[in-house]
């Protein structure tokens, strides 16, 4: 039990150590994120706090279009100004072989695909977006809760994940 506890709080010291090395050496390099918009988007999420099942009833209304797609992964790759200050960004934490190195999170180079089968009864866009505003409530086979919580992600807009699930769904 103590040696459990230990490897935890081990790995919690190496989040935050990341956390704040990622954060001081990039904040230069870091481009400023823009805002973006899904006319009539609704989130559960109401400063960071789930105010409703997470879960979508419909996916993003359309996953193909070329502009959301383009504001997702702009999303993915660069840390939004309305981010938790604490975070450590997607593109940080998540491989997508070609775009990012991440390895702390799951990859998602796949996730397009991969998602229609993590759990039945969501589809692909209703798991990505339910794994974006609360990821704790399905983890990925060998990932641990704490790793991603919704206070990563719980400042964004309805907008600026309707996007993210827009680009993700399209990693086929």
């Amino acid at each position: 039990m103590k040696i459990k506890g230990l490897w935890t709080l081990g790995l919690l010291a190496l989040v935050l150590v990341l956390t704040v090395a990622c954060a001081e050496d990039n904040e230069a390099l870091r481009p400023a994120a823009t805002s973006t918009a899904i006319p009539g988007a609704t989130s559960p999420v109401t400063d960071g706090i789930i105010t409703s099942d997470p879960t979508p009833t419909t996916p993003v209304s359309s996953p193909h279009d070329a502009e959301l797609v383009a504001q997702g992964e702009e999303i993915f790759l660069n840390t939004p100004d309305n981010s938790a200050p604490q975070a450590l960004w997607c593109s940080q934490c998540h491989l997508i072989e070609g775009v990012s190195v991440g390895a702390i999170g799951p990859e998602l180079t796949h996730i397009g695909t991969e998602a229609a089968g993590r759990k039945p009864s969501l589809s692909a866009e209703e798991y990505i977006k339910e794994s974006i505003v609360n990821p704790e409530v399905f983890l990925s086979e060998g990932f641990t809760a704490g790793l991603m919580t919704n206070a990563i992600t719980g400042n964004l807009t309805d907008e600026q994940v309707g996007a993210l699930v827009a680009y993700l769904w399209t990693l086929k």
